[in-house]
């Protein structure tokens, strides 16, 4: 069961040229691949999940599917990250269990309902794939535990992505080309930073909003947007919380370590130093992610 993985990771390897976003899926996988792998021996109640994941990865490495990543990569991205959800189940399985029984629930009719619904959104973002036609598609996330512990974590209302406030169409085309191609770079020592000035009016705000948009469907981190008009909202305070709560909306491992971090210290929902969000909000849980995924994150009018 376990030779799809393993074929994964010979495939990852091989297609070191691909796409970068493309990469950028193949690393997710990659990485769910590792984790279940280490889970040689795991409960028998998820053995029905892991098959299903099973079947998805041979069906993404047979060379025809390879050939289409790249014309289909939304719904790749979209395929990719729910296996890493679905390996995160099964690699704390065992935790999940003990959450369910504290809370009073049955724990193989939770099980079976998790894992159902599970295969149900992996079959139908397969389907979508071989349709090559792209719908929406609620992806179920089981991190009942972590949402407990994230419960009050301040966040910064309004300050996300608006999609009015995007460039209109075919203007400042040489420009976000320029920033696409940036975020697109693969070369040792590239920025990992950009910086884009001028006075007020320029449109910053529609370029940042633009870039935001189009990259939401190949795995936006986070958009965080300041606002003048709104000081009483005292966002500055916010900030790395905020971004804290996307990053651990879109990967599972951000969040269980973000969750162990305010279990930890409950203070880091509240607390207004910048410094202390930083570093036990961003840096330590994305640092235990870091080998995963690679997540950009948008700033607007800083």
């Amino acid at each position: 069961m376990c030779k799809p993985f393993i074929s994964l990771l010979y495939v990852t390897n091989i297609r070191a040229q691909v796409h970068p976003y493309a990469k950028v899926a193949l690393s997710i996988f990659t990485c769910a691949s590792k984790m279940i792998l280490d889970q040689a021996h795991r409960d028998v109640a998820v053995r029905l999940l892991l098959s299903k994941i099973s079947e998805v990865y041979t069906f993404i490495t047979e060379k025809e599917e390879l050939a289409k990543i790249e014309s289909m990569l939304s719904i790749y991205v979209k395929i990719a990250q729910q296996t890493l959800v679905c390996a995160d189940f099964i690699s704390h399985y065992a935790e999940t269990k003990s959450a369910w029984i504290r809370l009073g629930k049955h724990v193989f009719g939770e099980t079976d309902t998790t894992i159902q619904n599970y295969n149900n959104v992996l079959d139908n973002l397969m389907q979508q794939f071989r349709d090559r036609a792209v719908r929406d598609t609620v992806v179920i996330v089981h991190h009942m535990a972590e949402v407990l512990d994230l419960i009050g974590m301040e966040y910064a209302t309004g300050a996300g992505l608006n999609r009015s406030k995007c460039c209109l169409p075919n203007t400042r085309q040489d420009l976000l080309k320029d920033i696409k191609n940036w975020i697109s770079s693969t070369e040792e020592g590239a920025p990992r930073i950009l910086w884009l000035s001028g006075t007020a009016g320029k449109g910053k705000s529609a370029v940042a909003h633009t870039i935001a948009n189009w990259y939401m469907e190949c795995g936006l981190g986070s958009f965080f947007c300041f606002d003048r008009t709104r000081q009483a909202d005292r966002r500055q305070d916010k900030i790395f919380r905020t971004i804290a709560s996307d990053l651990a909306g879109r990967n599972p491992i951000v969040r269980r370590a973000l969750a162990q971090a305010v279990r930890d210290d409950d203070e880091l929902k509240r607390t207004a130093d910048i410094t202390k969000q930083w570093q036990e909000l961003i840096v330590e849980p994305t640092n235990i992610a870091s080998t995963a995924i690679a997540a950009p994150v948008c700033y607007n009018n800083i």
